[in-house]
Order: structure tokens, then sequence, then C-alpha cells
């Protein structure tokens, strides 16, 4: 494997900060962000366009150099191995801009929190008894939705004798069980897409998927079918609440189209799990959440599309919450401000 100094250089000094994600962009300063959500610099210097793109040629293999050139981004995954630490799995995006090109590189944690250690809500944890639907979790990047489900699936491989798979972008938790029977695919990879992937894992003879995201209609069209027909999905979608959450899955179909997937959600559908991470006091960040969970009426709602009226239905009797209850309790323990 080939080796750039600098490139160990700023490894070494953003994993000796606990960096949570590295940023390095051309013509700018290095930093990282520390696991308080604060700014660090790595050094006094900008990165120049001639290290950037010798970076990339360490970080990725010849094959997503071409994906980076012809789409303009490219997402892998890379292990930091330094002399005398512990490797370190990372997730990259690298992109071009109008300075040249940039690398975002998220540090991923090597061990699964446990779901009592993020403060899982009890309902969102009783959710791995269940044996089939969709469970959805929502939030803006970097908010902690992948650790949520891992330490989910966690929990179930340890226990449950679950023929498990995963389609990742890239892979982030790697997951070991004596029990279940564990693939993980990453796409670019093992697969050319989500949809793809997903695809051929409903004739692989699943009992759980993981699909790393919904985000485009062929993937959303086959997970429905998937937690309809008898397994449990596990996925993630880019938005701020539960509700818009639901409203986003709709946004890549025409009218008449919609309005199936809309039936065919209210139909499958565990629960939506909205989640923020916020800064905690005393130091690190701690996650809210919002969890919306199937009931009748709920169900009801999403199949009039009445969406503006689920807030309406979550009571907290059925095991849901909404966000600001969430962020209300969090205060009254003093764990945020």
């Amino acid at each position: 494997m080939s080796r750039d100094p600098l490139l160990d250089s700023l490894f070494r000094t953003a994993l000796s900060g606990q960096a949570s994600d590295v940023h390095l962009t051309t013509d700018a300063i290095p930093i990282f962000r520390d696991r308080d959500g604060g700014f660090v610099p790595l050094s006094e210097k900008p990165l120049t366009r001639d290290a950037i793109e010798g970076f990339t040629q360490v970080l990725l293999s010849q094959a997503q150099q071409e994906i980076l050139q012809e789409k303009g981004d490219v997402d892998a995954s890379y292990t930091i191995s330094l002399p005398n630490q512990e490797p370190a799995r990372t997730r990259l995006n690298i992109f071009q801009d109008s300075a040249g090109v940039s690398i975002a590189i998220r540090v991923l944690n090597q061990k699964i929190p446990k779901m009592q250690d993020l403060r899982l809500p009890d309902s969102v944890q009783f959710l791995t008894r269940e044996k089939h639907g969709l469970i959805l979790f929502s939030a803006p990047t970097g908010n902690g939705k992948t650790t949520s489900i891992a330490s989910m699936l966690n929990e179930i491989v340890a226990e449950k004798r679950r023929r498990v798979i995963t389609i990742e972008d890239p892979i982030e938790y790697v997951y070991h069980s004596a029990y279940a029977t564990i693939s993980q695919r990453e796409v670019g990879l093992h697969c050319k897409s989500f949809a793809d992937g997903l695809h051929a894992a409903l004739r692989e003879n699943p009992d759980v998927i993981l699909v790393g995201e919904m985000r485009d209609r062929d993937t959303i069209e086959t997970a429905l079918a998937a937690a309809e027909t008898g397994h449990l999905v596990f996925s993630t979608i880019h938005a701020s609440d539960s509700c818009q959450a639901v409203e986003r899955l709709t946004q890549y179909f025409d009218a008449a189209s919609a309005d199936q997937v809309r039936q065919q959600f209210a139909n499958s559908f565990c629960a939506v799990i909205a989640q923020r991470l916020l800064p905690k006091n005393g130091g690190g960040r701690i996650a809210a959440f919002e969890v919306l969970r199937h009931t009748n009426a709920t169900a009801n709602v999403i199949r009039q599309g009445n969406l503006h009226m689920l807030r309406t239905y979550m009571t907290r009797q059925e095991g849901m919450i909404q966000m600001e209850e969430s962020l209300q309790m969090l205060r009254q323990l003093r764990l945020i401000r």
C-alpha cells in the first residue's frame, strides 16, 4: 500500500485528538471535528492542489479515481494503518469543487455501542424483537443514524439465529456473531447500487436486511416490498423529522405512484425514528430522538396523505415521542443546555 508522509502526519494528529471527522480542502487549512463537535486546525499551512491530489492517489483505487474524474465525487472506505497505532476505519467522500478537490473523512468507531449507551428510547430498543417490517431512521448527515442502527443490528445478531445481509456505501461497522449468518456488501465494490444489492439480497434467503440509504425510486420500491413480504428491513433517509421522512419517500414518484407508496409504507412500517446530535454538558454529544410508531391511527393518516396530522397521534402511551419532548427531557436531566 502506498503512503504519503503528510497524510500520515495529519491522520496521526487527528486520531490523537479523537477526531470524528477530518476535512482536507485545496488551498485551505486542514481541520478536524472533535467529539464535542468543534473544529480544530491540523496545521497552520493550507493544503496545496498537488498535496490533495497526492492524497487521492493513496486513498482511492484506480477505478475509484476514474469515478471521481467522471462523476465529480466518489464514496469510499479506507483503513488508516499507522506504525504503533491500532488501525482506524474511515468513510470517505472525495469531491471536486471550485478550488480543486476536497476530502471529507468520517472516522468510524471500531466498537459498536450498546443501545442503552446511546440512550435509545425503550420503544426503539423493543423493535429488535420485530420479525418483519420497515424500521426507518431519519436525520441530516452526521447525526448518528448509522450508529443507532448498528447498535440494534448488533443486538439482533448477538442473540438470534438470523440470516442478515447489509448493503452499505461504504461498510461502516463490521458485525461478528456466533449465532447469526452475516453478509456485508459494499456498493461499488460488491454490487453496483443499493437497488441491485437489494434485488440480489431477496434471492439469498435473508431474515434481516440493512439498506444503507433510501435515495432512489427502485431502492424504495424494493425495500417496501421486502418489508411487506416477511423481512425486517432497516434503512435511513435524509430528513429533519419523522413526518418529513415519510413525505421524502414519496418525492421520487409521480402522484399516482406516490399514493401507492404511501399505502405500502402504511402497511409495512414498524417505526420512523428521527434523531439529532447535540453538544452534551461536560463534553461529547448526545442524541435526542423522535419516534413515530405504527398504529391503526398513524397508518390511516399516512394512507390518506394527511401527513400534517401525524403529530396529533404521536402519543407517549403508544411509545411515541416528539422531538421537542425529547429535548425537554434532556434539559430536565441537565444533559444539554
